[in-house]
């Protein structure tokens, strides 16, 4: 979560009966606050940082709503998403983080593959795994057994 009126990011750290805390995300910060369970509502607030804010939130702002973006809409093009997000975010965006973004949505679309076979074994028992009959219930694939 990120607080964009101050320039820090927070994590969840506990939820309980009486709401949610949330932590600054560096280690040795102690800042943190207790909302309500709607996120509505600070209860209690320590807003004392004991470092600078963060630089560059707004461009980890828009990585954040891309990399969700790119792991619900799998079939939209990269590019498009990207001049989607970009004009909405209203930020002045350099090639270099033009590139990061590029490179931050991949590994998140990557994460949402199955890993790929390291022996030949395992890409048989996918095979296997797979129904490949044709419509005649014919066996599409002709499957060469390794002893």
């Amino acid at each position: 979560w990120v607080c964009l009126g101050c320039g820090f990011k927070f994590r969840k750290c506990t939820i309980s009966i009486n709401g949610i805390k949330w932590r600054c995300t560096v280690k040795l910060c102690t800042s943190n606050f207790l909302c309500d369970v709607s996120k509505t509502l600070f209860l209690k607030s320590n807003f004392n940082h004991n470092h600078e804010a963060c630089v560059n939130i707004n461009r980890q702002v828009v990585a954040n709503s891309l990399n969700r973006k790119a792991t619900e809409q799998v079939t939209t093009r990269l590019l498009k998403l990207i001049r989607n997000e970009v004009p909405s975010s209203a930020l002045d965006l350099l090639l270099s983080d033009v590139h990061s973004l590029r490179r931050s949505v991949y590994r998140a679309r990557r994460k949402t593959l199955p890993p790929l076979p390291k022996i030949v074994t395992e890409v048989h028992t996918a095979l296997n795994n797979l129904d490949t009959n044709t419509y005649k219930d014919e066996n599409l694939l002709l499957i060469r057994q390794y002893v």
